[in-house]
């Protein structure tokens, strides 16, 4: 117990970490004590408690919440639906160092593989390795828990789909045939899920993984379908032109607790195309391949020109019941090196990518569409030139960018889109650097890589180097979440010129 009160309690609220760091202090009652502690708690301290205890004891309980306007990023593209943006109102402006250090490299995946992103929901970031699982307290850096998983390394993200998703208070992970539910606390595991009997047939994988409103979504993918030998042959398959992307056999749902099937459905002719699948608005989205010579690859990897020999089929399932609410019909035969889906605001976008011949040379040009979600009519479509277009066979991902959908608009490299039109917004359009990456969103800020991470003005296009000693993944590695910006370390195996290698958190300079 104390006698006297420190002189601040705004700069005790300002160490207090958010997302439940908690306050306690006792202080000797007198007739007042009551009185002058709650007057000089609410000069800083917010949601204050008091109570008095036997002993003329005056005990003050603060426990922080949530930072205003924080943001999530649950799953790979930020949320079910691949958004890649998280909502954060982080503003644009200076930051300072919130923290750095572990993880560092050792057990991180090579950059060149471009693994799966990390993950940040209720102050925790979940970082994913060489079979290997790290959680560290977002706010100040603290080692959480870490265990190995073996079968839970994923690489070529982009080829493929998340392998993990934060619920409530269980992270899901995908590890070979299984999906391992840890205890977001402690890293203990609560529950294995596994494949429905119907579909676990002999070498058959755990694919896609999602979790929303309680369910917990799946895919079953082939054996050796998901990339995860860390090799220059895994790379060129993640990297080049006209390479395959994952794709899987069925899709499921099951409770996210009990692990009872609710369902599972298998398109009639061909297969489900791993970067398409999403969940938003109590439905479950994909494109689905039309051409039944996709079913006989036997590893489940197919080249994008042969999934779409044949029209596609966009569908939409009732993500409790499994049942078809619509299917669409749509020709995306012009496709040669990706193919993503996204979904906000009730709409569909689907991008992807193809060659093309402009004069006398070919140039990359990227092929959106956009669908009502509600009903499946196709809105728009429109072909758009990427900058730079002059780049083929791209090393440093020039054909396989990502949409990000940040209210109404959609960003990609070099344009920017209405969201219900398709129509061009003039004005600044993010435009990708010469290095590796993809572009991250909040509200009001984009992020990726150049030479350093960089944070962009989406209204104004204005923009600042976070670092000057570090660089981040080379695909989803920068996160704007919890009022933050959350780069894990990502550059394992770099030999380029950056001195650092570690994980950091930057804040607002201003935050309190």
């Amino acid at each position: 117990a104390t006698a006297s009160l420190p002189p601040k309690a705004s700069e005790l609220w300002r160490v207090l970490r958010p997302c439940g760091g908690a306050l306690v202090m006792v202080v000797r009652s007198d007739e007042l004590a009551g009185e002058r502690l709650l007057a000089w708690a609410g000069r800083g301290l917010k949601n204050a408690e008091i109570r008095s205890e036997k002993g003329g004891l005056e005990v003050l309980t603060v426990r922080r919440g949530p930072v205003p306007g924080a943001g999530q990023w649950t799953h790979l593209y930020a949320d079910s639906g691949n958004s890649a943006s998280s909502g954060d109102q982080l503003r644009p402006g200076p930051v300072r160092v919130q923290w750095f250090g572990r993880p560092g490299p050792r057990r991180m995946v090579d950059r060149h593989e471009k693994g799966v992103g990390p993950l940040y929901r209720d102050g925790r970031l979940f970082i994913s390795g060489d079979d290997y699982l790290v959680a560290v307290d977002a706010y100040n850096g603290t080692v959480l828990w870490e265990r190995d998983l073996p079968g839970s390394i994923r690489l070529g993200a982009l080829k493929n789909c998340g392998s993990m998703a934060a619920g409530e208070d269980l992270l899901y992970v995908a590890a070979a045939d299984q999906c391992v539910g840890l205890e977001a606390a402690s890293g203990r595991v609560a529950k294995t899920f596994k494949l429905p009997p119907s579909e676990a047939s002999a070498g058959a994988e755990w694919g896609y993984v999602a979790t929303e409103a309680g369910i917990l979504f799946g895919s079953v993918t082939r054996p050796g379908a998901n990339f995860r030998v860390q090799d220059l042959d895994t790379q060129t398959l993640i990297w080049r032109d006209f390479q395959p992307v994952v794709t899987s056999v069925a899709l499921f749902a099951q409770d996210g607790r009990s692990g009872r099937t609710l369902w599972s459905w298998r398109p009639h002719e061909g297969v489900i195309v791993n970067p398409t699948i999403a969940v938003a608005g109590g439905r479950v989205y994909c494109v689905a391949s039309t051409n039944p010579e996709t079913r006989d690859v036997a590893d489940g990897r197919v080249s994008v020109p042969e999934l779409f020999a044949r029209p596609a089929q966009v569908v939409a399932l009732d993500a409790r019941s499994g049942q078809v609410v619509w299917r669409t019909s749509l020709d995306l035969g012009q496709l040669q090196h990706i193919v993503f889906l996204s979904c906000a605001r009730q709409t569909l976008v689907i991008t992807g990518t193809r060659n093309a011949a402009v004069g006398d040379a070919e140039r990359v040009r990227y092929e959106l569409w956009g669908l009502d979600a509600e009903k499946g009519t196709v809105l728009w479509q429109a072909t758009q030139r990427p900058v730079p277009d002059d780049i083929l066979d791209g090393p440093h991902g020039e054909q396989v960018q990502h949409s990000a959908i940040v209210g109404q608009r959609i960003y990609n490299t070099g344009f920017t889109l209405e969201l219900r039109t398709g129509r061009p917004v003039e004005g600044w359009s993010w435009i990708k650097s010469d290095k590796c990456g993809a572009l991250t969103t909040s509200a009001y800020c984009g992020f990726s890589r150049f030479s350093n991470p960089r944070m962009f003005d989406l209204a104004s296009g204005r923009y600042r180097s976070l670092t000057q000693v570090t660089r981040p993944g080379c695909w989803i590695n920068i996160i704007p979440a919890g009022g933050l910006v959350l780069i894990p370390e990502s550059s394992s195996g770099c030999t380029c010129y950056y001195s650092i290698q570690t994980s950091l958190a930057l804040a607002p300079r201003d935050a309190p």
